[in-house]
């Protein structure tokens, strides 16, 4: 690490030592560093895909989706082809949806201990997160056609939205390539 952080105080203007110095503090799990690195690589590069990027899988894997999902519609609009910001743009509106529906479901359980078992409406808003991620995991699916997390994770996503003949095919598919390997 203290090598790194010589690099990037030696010339702090430099991508290669942000992106290396980024990476070793994300290696080590720290964090914070990472972040504040990022966040100010950005502040000074607002249109650098390369700095927006980390800085949206930080914020991803903190759970701030919102502010994850602008930093990789960002690196996108600057570069379409960016595939694993294409990729990580659907895992966040996925996740996000994940955690609505748990909270939804969690909230519904505890109406119906309180409702004594009768049935309670539930929360569907984590759908349209749903809808809002197969667009850009279908995108990523087309570079990626073997990714078996990515076929599950679309093969749950379709299901979820009762797209039953997507859901069919992409656990089909995912099916064919366990069954080769």
């Amino acid at each position: 690490t203290q090598m790194f952080e010589k690099a990037y105080k030696a010339n702090p203007s430099n991508a290669d030592n942000i992106i290396n110095l980024i990476d070793v503090y994300g290696r080590a799990k720290n964090t914070e560093k990472a972040l504040d690195l990022t966040k100010n690589a950005v502040q000074k590069e607002p249109n650098n895909k390369i700095f927006l990027y980390p800085y949206g899988t930080f914020l991803l894997n903190q759970e701030k989706f919102p502010e994850a999902i602008e930093q990789f519609k960002k690196a996108v609009e600057i570069d379409p082809a960016y595939g694993d910001a294409v990729y990580n743009l659907g895992v966040s509106y996925l996740n996000w949806g994940v955690v609505m529906k748990t909270e939804s479901d969690k909230k519904a359980e505890a109406e119906r201990l309180k409702n004594k078992g009768k049935d309670v409406k539930l929360d569907m808003s984590y759908k349209e997160k749903f809808k809002e991620a197969v667009p850009y995991l279908e995108k990523a699916q087309e570079s990626r056609s073997d990714d078996l997390g990515l076929l599950q994770q679309l093969g749950k996503v379709y299901a979820n939205l009762n797209m039953v003949e997507k859901s069919k095919a992409a656990f089909e598919k995912y099916d064919r390539l366990t069954k080769g390997k």
